[in-house]
């Protein structure tokens, strides 16, 4: 009992920005390096109350039945009690991935809430919540890059389209570039980049992300950043902007 109070008070501290999911993980990521065949994942229910569990592995469409993922989860269904700690164990099928850049796919954790009804004994089921972590499969062909690497190698532009301006990313790397909290800042303005459910820029691609002011031409700007690395810590970056024509 004192090593699972110690687990669920080390989960809720290290992530209290996910206090909107009932269910929480020990990490927001999960990196598979070649050659892993399994690892585990910690999760802890904070609720007052038990939930049904379903764990499953897809490429972002929240959906239980895609088949042919080369992820498994197990168990797939698991009753958790109130403040009750378990372990998923992830198991890599061996399903032949890209070997020239990362592949990612993403790990639901869609909990069911087990409520009693006030007149009577009998449970139901109340609002659903699904989470989704990133999973990352990692050749070992890859050279290693340091998150700074990645940064110094991914080329940023404003450009317009339609009347309206966008930051495109350039990312020639075999990495997934992780981003959050991007700004455009001048002498004059400050304006946050409009933010999506995922911002990553993936390996060998080109993405816009839009916002919701007009940039002025002929004034240089600058870039800011939060850059994602394999846990999850939020690294600092900024990057200076060519004048915008």
């Amino acid at each position: 009992m004192k090593i699972k109070q110690i687990s669920l008070l080390f989960i809720c501290l290290f992530y209290p920005l996910l206090s909107q999911a009932g269910v929480l993980a020990a990490k927001t990521r999960v990196v598979f390096n070649d050659g892993e065949h399994e690892q585990s994942l910690m999760l802890a229910n904070t609720n007052d109350y038990p939930v049904i569990l379903q764990t499953w592995v897809d490429q972002g469409e929240g959906n239980p039945d895609i088949n042919n993922m080369p992820f498994l989860i197990l168990p797939p269904f698991v009753k958790l009690a109130s403040k009750d700690i378990h372990g998923l164990r992830i198991l890599y099928n061996g399903k032949t991935l890209p070997l020239d850049r990362e592949s990612v796919f993403w790990l639901n954790l869609y909990e069911i809430p087990m409520v009693k009804r006030n007149n009577d004994q009998a449970a139901y089921m109340n609002l659903a919540m699904n989470t989704q972590l990133k999973l990352f499969y990692r050749p070992k062909q890859l050279a290693r890059m340091q998150p700074e690497a990645i940064v110094k190698k991914i080329h940023f532009k404003i450009v317009e389209q339609d009347g309206k301006n966008f930051i495109e990313c350039e990312n020639p790397t075999p990495y997934h570039a992780s981003m959050i909290n991007l700004t455009i800042e001048s002498s004059t303005q400050i304006i946050p980049v409009q933010s999506e459910m995922d911002m990553m820029c993936y390996p060998y691609a080109t993405r816009r992300y839009g916002m919701n002011a007009h940039l002025a031409k002929n004034v240089s700007y600058t870039l800011k950043f939060d850059f994602l690395d394999d846990i999850g810590n939020a690294l600092h970056f900024q990057k200076r902007l060519s004048p915008f024509r």
